[in-house]
């Protein structure tokens, strides 16, 4: 039987699907399928999304240098307190997070090769531990020794 390709035009992707035996019937059903996914997103699982107004230019001054964070320990820090002379580049992470987990090895990579005296990267897990106990700070610090990213793991409480 031939292998037979079908693109699916859904929200503004386009998607290739490979199949020996997708039929039309298959493909309007994915269809309805994906639209069913995005419309319980859009309902339930977005809630209170908030963003800054406008980017940070590069060389600006860090904001928030005294947000409180705690690290895997428990213990208190703040950005100013973690802050680099030369540079504090920060990075949102999360332990449950599809997307950040493809990205493992990249990071493991900046933590190797751009850390140094006053060169500072920070993962920082902004998640809602009480709503995701996976999330909270020791489940952070677990999830850096399991993968063995060396990149100090702080967790946001006040998030």
């Amino acid at each position: 039987m031939p292998q037979r390709e079908t693109a699916v035009h859904l929200c503004g992707l386009n998607v290739k699907l490979s199949s020996y035996a997708l039929t039309a019937d298959l493909a309007m059903n994915l269809r309805l399928r994906i639209l069913t996914v995005l419309a319980a997103m859009t309902v339930f699982g977005l809630g209170d999304v908030r963003a800054q107004d406008s980017a940070i230019p590069l060389g600006s001054p860090m904001p928030a240098l005294d947000a409180r964070l705690t690290d895997g320990s428990g213990n208190a820090t703040t950005l100013g307190a973690r802050r680099g002379a030369t540079y504090t580049a920060v990075l949102f992470w999360g332990n449950k997070c599809p997307w950040t987990g493809r990205y493992e090895d990249r990071i493991k990579l900046l933590g190797s090769e751009l850390s140094g005296p006053g060169k500072v990267i920070l993962l920082i897990n902004s998640n809602d531990s009480a709503a995701f106990p996976a999330e909270a700070a020791p489940a952070s610090a677990q999830y850096a020794a399991e993968k063995g990213l060396t990149i100090p793991y702080l967790a946001d409480p006040d998030s």
